[in-house]
């Protein structure tokens, strides 16, 4: 028992010796790192590219369609080229016609219309319109005056060949006074008036010695030259003016013949002086 209580003493001393021996440890403290805060970096968001801009054009809208706004009242109506009757014929109107209005001239005498795809001039004189004529606009712009040669009073038509002769025919000519304009366009003198006689026949007529009279004066009168009247065709007698494309006749007379406010009488008579046609107004020409 003592020797085990030796042992064990002895084995202790040994120990601690041991230690006592040992070089001492210095302990390098440690370095704590130094601790980066985090931050999250977001993820950039893209930026969208602009796109141009579309212009979007606004619906179209439909042109109106004109609506009839003028009944034609006469039997027959010409549509001419333009505001007058000297302007060549473009197609005939007839009674209870509606038309659709786009212009007028500036003193409304005569209107613009569009009927069938066909753009002419009417007299306003010959219609009924259906809303005030100032609601009309003017038109901007007219034909010109197709060119027309004023005659001196002693101007005489040039007369064709005597040798020009009727063709034969079994047919008969029938020459009469279609109408007269006399209410001219001319300002005072009014030369532009005319009296328009056509054969309504179905043979030629040589108008040779035919006159024309004034019957309600008794002047002016004009004597024809020899001149060819075909089937359906028209001459014109001027008052003082002179246009191939109708004959070239005119009375030569310096003011105007056709009384406006009491009506004349015009008179044809054939070259044995028989009177064949006779006409007065209104109605005038178209």
């Amino acid at each position: 028992m003592k020797k085990s209580i030796f042992l064990g003493f002895a084995c202790l001393s040994l120990v601690i010796a041991l230690i006592a021996c040992a070089p001492a440890t210095t302990l390098i403290p440690t370095k704590t790192p130094t601790s980066i805060p985090f931050t999250s970096t977001p993820t950039p968001t893209p930026t969208p590219t602009p796109k141009p801009a579309t212009h979007t054009p606004p619906p179209a809208t439909a042109t109106p369609t004109p609506q009839p706004i003028a009944v034609v009242t006469a039997d027959a109506l010409n549509l001419r080229a333009g505001p007058g009757t000297v302007y060549d014929k473009k197609g005939l109107l007839h009674k209870g016609e509606k038309l659709n209005i786009t212009a007028r001239t500036a003193t409304g005498d005569w209107i613009r219309v569009l009927t069938d795809g066909t753009e002419g001039w009417i007299s306003a004189t010959y219609v009924e319109l259906l809303i005030p004529l100032d609601s009309i606009p003017v038109a901007v712009e007219i034909p010109p005056t197709p060119t027309a040669i004023v005659l001196k009073p002693t101007s005489t038509p040039t007369s064709l060949p005597a040798t020009l002769k009727t063709t034969p025919t079994t047919g008969a000519p029938n020459v009469q006074i279609e109408c007269i304009f006399y209410d001219g366009l001319v300002y005072r003198v009014e030369s532009d008036e005319y009296v328009q006689i056509t054969n309504f026949g179905n043979a030629p007529q040589n108008l040779a010695g035919w006159k024309l009279v004034d019957i309600s004066e008794g002047y002016p009168s004009f004597t024809f030259p020899s001149y060819i009247l075909e089937p359906g065709a028209s001459v014109r007698v001027y008052t003082n003016e002179y246009h191939p494309e109708w004959g070239g006749f005119s009375f030569g007379f310096g003011k105007a013949v056709w009384n406006n406010k009491h009506p004349d009488v015009a008179a044809l008579y054939n070259a044995q002086g028989q009177e064949v046609s006779r006409k007065s107004y209104p109605p005038g020409c178209r």
